[in-house]
């Protein structure tokens, strides 16, 4: 180191190998410190010590350095047995083989060593419960007498799993028991599961087992009718026949198709047939194919081997006497031995009734043939049952067999067919063996957008193309398939209506009539050629705008190049006519100032329903219009105008000025010598108001519905007229209570706020759930909100804001204005799949249900934690106090014992209750409670337990709350109310309790004393947040545009879901607070997601690809064209560098040119001579396929075909034009000599027909010389 004595600055030399590499200059140094970065390592720890890893799986080891600052961290790791499980360098370890290995790391620096244990094993990944020889059972439903027993086989998967072991058990062994060895045995009538699980992993799978009784009653939930069953042998039947009548048929209905039929009935009234004795005592007769479905769920129409099952039971002898009824058969010494009970019915014939009281006719389920099956048959002269072939349109008894028929196979009349684009076809999917069961599927189609398929199999082609049609039945994995085609009916042509003038600011429908009338597409494109002059929308309604004249034309959606135009020439105009297409009304509009209004009130619906008739005056007789209350005014005003803000009313007020009411009003019909001026035609009639079911003031007052562009009220503005006022009054009034009129403002009002009826969602799988959107301002004249899943994976939304929950998961659900206005909502969803449970307090060992409610988990019970008892005399407000209803001793157990106890749990005071929740709940909030109820709309009777309530039969306890009727302890008289009230306290300072009542279907939140005792549920306490992610690591936006990024939370049902979303860099894109992102510029960009809880990060790649839109468009082509000759028109593009270039050509023609939509190659008709004097006009268009808003036009005039004409002595070419001069001045009359003229440069003159012969009277020429122009003649 050394001083400088010029620069006065230290200079300190870095040397490496005694050679110079760098020198530092320094102002001053006060010292110089030498030090050694380096840190020596002294230990290691190594976790986890020893651990147990699946086949296949790796974990990653954990390695802690000691002191954490350690400088060499160089590790060897290794494995005691490689066939057992690897090790990476970086400590990852795999298990590749069963067994046990020992895992080894050491340091480099100090070779110190530690080691772990691993065992691998073969998980079990499944649990099935099959046949005893390990076939798969047909159901995971069984039905068992009493006594039966079933052996089932628990088979573990994979077979060779490391633990096989397998326990089993039953969830009612009063019902039916299972042993170790899966034998199941039948004890008693009811239902139970029986269950084997995994010992290792607790993996299980059930079988739903129903124990039947030998003889009993059933009911059939279609018409809540009951049957009596009895079993005969292995069989369960019903001992009477069926008397399912969803519909009744006359005796000239006979068919294959279902028919149903009362013996001697002939009418088609079912409610009359259900009262005829025949019907009650015999029951109804059906056709086959009726029959075959006919049976309630869980029995079927027995086949012809099932009817030989029963009769070699009964036996061989004398089959008839041992099944027939003791006493309906008029015969001696029937026993009915079986309870069979077999009834002489009679049958259906031949269009007629044959047989009652002499013969029992029942169908069986086997098919003989196409139109053929098989019957059984007891007579009154034979003690034998026989068996016939009868027509499947002939109608008997039904007699069902208990049990399902699984089918074997599904199948359709035919696997290919046509459909016409836009009708309906029926596919019968049928399924063998032909009484089964399995009648029910699931239907779709492989491409809706083609074809659609409905829940009974009725397809309708949506566009052509081919769609594969499947029915999958609903218990099996059989289906069937038909591929359809959809074919359409071309159209050949399209016609306009010609010679269309209308005033400015007029709007009407344009009627295209399509041919051939029954083409398949009816649906046209319109387009304008001047939108600024006059627009057109979807529907063909045209909206003047502007004076001018603009082409319109219909573009048929099923062939492009056909097409139709018609020339509009819209003329001005400060007042005029509209009609609302909705109902076809015309109403007077005048335009005052900037704003466009109606001049009459609006009649909305077909008939005035509260109209006044006047006649106080000497004018027409006039019908008041319409009254509206709040909502309907809100929805009143037809496409295009809406409901004014009383801000707009201001405004027409302030531009008539001084007494406003006087020239607004109408010049008769007003009272009193209040008539007006009407100076601007707005003619305010003086039409009352509608309060209650009358109108009142008549003659007097007029008033009119407004809205107020601010927040949102319980109160409505309105603008009021008066017989003895020249002003205008405003007013405030109830929604719900006056009923006025309403004016239209021309306008539309776009969406400024939208909000959803949830901001959060919870659901399972295939359940659904609409969310209602609230548009604003309320007079927004576009409501339509378009919906959006993030996930359709997780969720659908359909364009009604209906939630379809598809797979366990989070999604967003955007509802986004349809106007344009950019403005939206969003729900946050959770897709869960557990929505019940059972939880266990370890405090007491109490087991509680818990149900899943919205977004929130309820305890399904009342709480019955108890660490002690008081008598209902030991009142406390600062001490804990827990109370059991009408128990007035202190001893916990024998509390605990009794019956209010372990129906409604305890009572607790305010104290005791903000305490009672075990870990993981709490006390939930008045709040909590309110978004409980919310879920309900406010409806206690669905919370309520189902038959606990006194007096109460209106609990449905549709979502599983089960609030139960446990009384109160009040501190006047003690315990009260068990049975007709619930009370439940809020987690709130202010000690508030929610009341249930027998007496009503609202839950009260109210105050009350701190040492009062009442019930206790308690809430799941929020599910906190692991982390965030995104579907995808990267996505695209194109410049301009935007795309929705929704983040995934973990776990997904976790309750807080907002997050703070950040751009990396704005200049490329950027994101607002719900996730929405815009691309600004070309480029990549990190999205980042902050979850609000934890701080969680997610960040994800957007990329902004390059977009420049088209900002005009060049239409470059000839002004003039003879007739029948073509030409090419070319399209110039601004700005050059535009993204998409695409546009496609349109003419809008006088005459009927075309031109191809790709090329622009125009092609003239030849001309109809009423276009000889003007020439015919055309608008050739260019329109950007991305935006329709922007395009290029040019006109064209076709003209005849050029002559030759001697003029002064050349030859000069000539065609016929409008005679003026450039300035508009008259064209002047100069006689031509000889054929011969001289015509200055650029000069108009008219010309005498009978000097000119060749040319027709009052038609024109233009004279132009090769490249020049010179002018026009002008003939007559």
């Amino acid at each position: 180191m050394a001083f400088s004595q010029k620069s006065k600055k230290y200079s300190l030399d870095l040397f490496k190998k005694s050679k110079k590499i760098k020198s530092i200059a320094v102002a001053d140094i006060d010292s110089i410190v030498f030090y050694n970065p380096f840190v020596p390592l002294t230990g290691i720890e190594l976790l986890p010590s020893e651990f147990k890893l699946a086949l296949g799986k790796s974990q990653e080891m954990q390695l802690n350095f000691i002191p954490k600052n350690a400088s060499n961290r160089e590790l060897d790791w290794s494995t005691s047995d490689k066939s057992v499980a690897t090790v990476d360098a970086k400590g990852k370890v795999v298990a590749v083989g069963v067994g046990s290995a020992t895992i080894t790391v050491k340091t480099v620096d100090g070779n110190f060593k530690q080691t772990s244990k691993v065992e691998v094993y073969i998980p079990v990944e499944g649990v099935a419960l099959t046949k005893l020889d390990g076939s798969a059972l047909n159901t995971n439903t069984m039905e068992l007498f009493i006594d039966d027993t079933y052996i089932f086989l628990g088979k573990i998967s994979p077979e060779n799993a490391t633990n096989p072991k397998i326990l089993w058990s039953s969830s009612d062994e009063s019902v039916a028991s299972v042993d170790s060895a899966g034998k199941v045995t039948a004890h008693q009538e009811g239902s139970v599961t029986i269950v084997v699980v995994s010992q290792e992993n607790n993996l299980f799978a059930t079988c739903d087992v129903a124990v039947l009784a030998n003889s009993g009653l059933f009911t059939d939930w279609r018409d809540n009718r009951q049957y009596q069953y009895q079993r005969i042998g292995d069989q369960a039947w019903m001992t009477e026949n069926l008397a399912y009548l969803p519909q009744v048929d006359g005796v000239d209905t006979c068919s294959q198709s279902p028919k149903y039929y009362v013996y001697g009935f002939n009418d088609y009234n079912e409610f009359d047939a259900l009262e005829t004795e025949n019907y009650q005592t015999y029951g109804a007769l059906y056709n086959w194919e009726a029959a075959l479905a006919a049976c309630p769920e869980g029995w079927h129409l027995p086949d012809s081997t099932e009817w030989s099952q029963l009769l070699e039971y009964v036996g061989t002898e004398q089959l008839g006497t041992k099944l027939k009824d003791s006493l309906l058969w008029g015969l001696d010494g029937l026993k009915n031995d079986y309870g069979f009970s077999a009834l002489p019915s009679g049958a259906f014939l031949d269009n007629d009734f044959y047989f009652l009281g002499t013969d029992a006719v029942w169908w069986s389920g086997t098919e003989l043939s196409e139109h053929s099956a098989a019957n059984y048959h007891i007579s009154i002269v034979s003690d034998d049952i026989s068996t016939y072939e009868e027509k499947k349109k002939e109608a008997f008894a039904v007699r069902c067999l208990r049990g399902s028929v699984l089918a074997t196979e599904v199948s359709f009349d035919f696997s290919a067919t046509e459909l016409l684009l836009g009708t309906n076809n029926q596919l019968n999917a049928r399924v063998s063996p032909v009484n089964s069961t399995e009648r029910s599927f699931l239907w779709k189609s492989s491409d809706p957008s083609i074809a659609q398929v409905d829940d009974e199999g009725n397809i309708t082609g949506i566009k052509t193309g081919t769609a594969k049609i499947t029915a999958q039945s609903y218990f099996s994995d059989l289906k069937a398939e038909c591929t359809v085609k959809v074919i359409t009916i071309p159209v050949s042509d399209i016609n306009l209506p010609t010679n269309l003038t209308v005033e400015q600011d007029f709007s009407g429908l344009i009627e295209a009539t399509i041919s051939p009338s029954d083409a398949s597409y009816q649906g046209v494109l319109w387009s304008s050629s001047h939108p600024d002059i006059a627009k057109v929308d979807a529907n063909g309604v045209v909206y003047a705008l502007s004076q001018g004249i603009a082409t319109i034309t219909a573009t048929s959606e099923d062939n492009n190049k056909i097409k139709a135009s018609t020339e509009l020439e819209v003329v001005a105009s400060t007042s005029g006519v509209f009609v609302d297409i909705s109902n076809e009304k015309e109403y007077p509009w005048v335009r005052l100032g900037s704003q466009i209004w109606m001049a009459d009130d609006l009649k909305y619906t077909s008939e005035p329903s509260n109209g006044y008739k006047d006649t106080s005056s000497v004018e027409p007789k006039h019908y008041y219009s319409d009254f509206y209350n709040w909502a309907a005014a809100m929805e009143a005003c037809p496409e295009g105008w809406h409901l004014p803000t009383k801000e707009e009313w201001e405004e027409l007020i302030s531009y008539v000025g001084a007494d406003a009411g006087s020239k607004l009003k109408a010049m008769y019909g007003w009272k009193n010598g209040g008539n007006g001026t009407d100076k601007y035609g707005f003619s305010v009639l003086a039409g009352g108001r509608r309060i209650s079911s009358r109108s009142h003031y008549v003659g007097n007052l007029s008033a009119f519905a407004s809205v107020s562009s601010g927040i949102y009220s319980l109160h409505y503005n309105f603008i009021e007229f008066l017989a003895s006022s020249r002003d205008v009054l405003r007013g405030e009034l109830s929604r719900n209570f006056e009923r006025d009129y309403v004016r239209c403002l021309k306008g539309e009002v776009p969406v400024s706020t939208i909000s959803l009826s949830k901001t959060r969602l919870t659901l399972t799988p295939n359940k659904t759930e609409t969310l209602i959107d609230t548009i604003r301002p309320e007079n927004t004249t576009n409501k339509k909100v378009n919906w959006l899943s993030s996930d359709t994976e997780v969720a659908l939304v359909d364009e009604n804001g209906t939630v379809s929950a598809v797979a366990e998961g989070a999604a967003t659900i955007y509802a986004m204005a349809d106007d344009g206005s950019g403005v939206y909502a969003v729900s946050e969803l959770a897709v869960i799949t557990d929505t019940v449970g059972i939880f266990t307090d370890l405090r007491d060992g109490a087991e509680y249900r818990w149900v899943n409610i919205g977004s929130q988990v309820w305890m399904a019970e009342n709480l019955r934690f108890l660490p002690a008892v008081f008598p209902s005399s030991d009142k406390s407000s600062d001490e804990k106090r827990y109370y059991v209803y009408d128990y007035e001793d202190v001893n916990t157990s024998a509390a605990k014992a009794s019956e209010p106890y372990i129906k409604y749990g305890s009572l607790y005071n305010a104290i005791a209750a903000s305490e009672a929740c075990p870990d993981g709940w709490h006390l939930p909030t008045s709040k909590e409670w309110r978004d409980l109820l919310r879920e309900v709309d406010g409806n206690a009777a669905d919370l309520k337990a189902v038959n606990e309530w006194d007096d109460d039969d209106s609990p449905t306890d549709i979502v599983g709350f089960s609030a139960l009727p446990g009384g109160t302890m009040l501190i006047t008289v003690g315990f009260h109310s068990k049975g007709t009230r619930g009370m439940f306290w809020s987690g709130d300072a202010e000690n508030y309790f929610n009341e249930f009542n027998s007496k009503n279907t609202s839950v009260k939140n109210m105050q009350t004393f701190a040492n009062t005792g009442f019930s206790v549920r308690c809430i799941k306490d929020d599910i906190p947040v692991e982390g965030i992610t995104f579907k995808y690591d990267s996505y695209k936006v194109r410049k301009s545009f935007s795309t929705y990024l929704a983040p995934i939370f973990l776990p997904n049902n976790a309750s807080s879901r907002e997050v703070i979303w950040e751009s990396l860099d704005e200049s490329i894109a950027t994101v607002d607070n719900q996730g929405k992102v815009t691309g600004l510029e070309a480029g990549v960009v990190t999205i980042r997601a902050t979850s609000v809880e934890g701080g969680y990060i997610a960040e994800c790649e957007v990329e902004v690809t390059p977009y420049v839109r088209i900002e005009k468009i060049n239409v470059i082509g000839p002004e003039f064209l003879n007739d029948n000759d073509s030409v090419k028109f070319i399209a110039e593009i601004f700005p050059a560098n535009a993204t998409n270039k695409n546009y496609r050509w349109a003419v809008g023609s006088q005459c009927g040119a075309t031109i191809d939509f790709e090329t622009g190659m125009l092609t003239a008709k030849k001309m109809d001579e009423k276009f000889y004097s003007s020439g015919c006009k055309n608008t050739i268009q260019a329109t950007a396929y991305e935006d329709g808003s922007v395009f290029g036009q040019a006109d064209l005039i076709i003209e005849r075909p050029i002559k030759s004409f001697s003029l002064n002595g050349g030859s000069y070419l000539y065609d016929y034009k409008s005679p003026s001069r450039a300035d508009g001045s008259p064209a002047v009359n100069i006689p031509i000599v000889d054929k011969h003229i001289i015509l200055p440069l650029g000069e108009i003159i008219r010309v005498s027909a009978n000097t000119v012969p060749e040319f027709p009277t009052g038609r024109s020429l233009r004279v132009t010389p090769v490249n020049k122009k010179i002018g026009t003649i002008m003939c007559c």
